[in-house]
């Protein structure tokens, strides 16, 4: 029965990496690039310092979602360990933000 729950823990952790993987190509400019033609060097500038900013933001929220799923293996190796059913208000109370 424990492999059950293994299982669907599993699963759930596989469906936000494959959204990143699927999401990644188009993210990351691996497919062909649909951009305008380079502006002048000064906006160059302006627009790497935006990537820059948007990269930025996208690796807080990559270690924000990690630490969620660290949080949550946490929870659900502690129950496996007491061997009791979940309680659905621990593992809320147990996160830090």
């Amino acid at each position: 029965m424990i492999w059950v729950l293994g299982l669907v823990l599993l699963l759930a952790l596989l469906i936000p990496l494959a959204a990143v993987l699927l999401d990644a190509p188009r993210r990351h400019g691996r497919l062909p690039d649909r951009t305008p033609p380079l502006p002048p060097q000064d906006d160059r500038v302006d627009l790497l310092a935006r990537r820059l900013l948007s990269l930025e933001d996208d690796v807080e929220t990559v270690a924000r979602g990690l630490q969620d799923l660290r949080d949550e293996i946490d929870v659900v190796r502690q129950v496996l360990e007491s061997g009791r059913p979940p309680d659905p208000t621990e593992r809320h109370g147990s996160r830090k933000r």
